[in-house]
């Protein structure tokens, strides 16, 4: 299986909720402003954005499964949300980019 990068990437229309659930030190407070963040990420690290795989996410089940399985929400436990519902998808293989 080639390598899937999982990116946490809410819906417009999740984002309000997202943003209260992840914080501002993480993520600007508009989801066009959040596009721009993550497309200039990704361009940083050399990573086309079409070679991507955006994982859609409910906030609140991203922050209860990062709470019950992590204990906290964070960067490297939002990074794990997304493997784990790649992996859920098309098995091992799968890195995230949070």
């Amino acid at each position: 299986m080639d390598e899937i990068i999982a990116v946490v990437w809410p819906r417009p229309e999740d984002y309000p909720r997202f943003f209260e659930v992840c914080g501002p030190e993480d993520y600007p407070p508009t989801y066009i402003e959040f596009v721009q963040q993550a497309l200039g990420i990704l361009a940083a690290q050399g990573i086309d954005p079409g070679s991507i795989e955006k994982v859609h996410v409910d906030p609140d089940e991203m922050l209860q499964w990062c709470l019950r399985h992590h204990g906290k929400l964070d960067t490297e436990t939002r990074a794990l949300f997304a493997m784990f519902k790649v992996r859920s998808r098309h098995g091992k293989g799968a890195e995230a980019i949070n």
